[in-house]
C-alpha cells in the first residue's frame, strides 16, 4: 500500500507540476494534514455524488420491490465503492452515506405502509408505544 501511494504521489507531481491538492488520479483527490506533515488521499465531490446518484436511483419510490431487494443491492454498490476508496480517508464521507442510505430506507419503507392503520399496526409491532404509534401514524381526532 505504501509503494502504490508513493507512486501515485509522484506521478502526479510529474504530470502537473502542480499543487498536489488540485490533482486528481484515478478517482482519488489529495489534501494535506498539518498535523502528520503528509499528504493524504480522500473521495473527490465528483466521486461521492456518483454514488449518491446509484443509491438514490436504487430507493426511488417508483421502483416498487422488496425493500430486502433494495438493501442486497445497495450493500452491493456501497461495498465496491468503499472497497476502492479504503486507502483514502472516508470516515466523514461513509458517515454522510450512510446518513442518506438510512434516510432513503425510512423514506421507502413508510410508503410501503401506505395508510395509516398499517402504520399503527406495524410500530406497534415494533415496540413503539401505542400512542406515540398513533400519532406517527397520522390518526387525528376527527373524521
Amino acid at each position: 500500500m505504501f509503494w502504490r501511494m508513493l507512486f501515485m504521489y509522484f506521478f502526479i507531481i510529474k504530470k502537473y507540476n502542480d499543487s498536489t491538492t488540485k490533482a486528481k488520479y484515478l478517482g482519488f483527490a489529495f489534501y494535506y494534514q498539518f498535523q502528520e506533515k503528509k499528504y493524504r488521499m480522500k473521495v473527490p465531490k465528483k466521486s461521492l455524488d456518483k454514488v449518491m446518484k446509484k443509491v438514490r436511483k436504487l430507493t426511488s419510490r417508483k421502483w416498487s420491490v422488496s425493500n430486502s431487494y433494495k438493501a442486497k443491492k445497495i450493500a452491493k454498490v456501497v461495498r465496491g465503492w468503499i472497497n476502492y476508496f479504503k486507502i483514502g480517508s472516508i470516515l466523514t464521507v461513509s458517515r454522510k452515506l450512510d446518513t442518506v442510505i438510512r434516510y432513503r430506507f425510512r423514506m421507502c419503507i413508510w410508503k410501503h405502509w401506505k395508510n395509516p392503520k398499517t402504520r399503527y399496526k406495524n410500530l406497534v409491532k415494533l415496540g413503539i408505544s401505542k400512542k406515540n404509534a398513533r400519532c406517527a401514524a397520522g390518526f387525528h381526532g376527527y373524521a
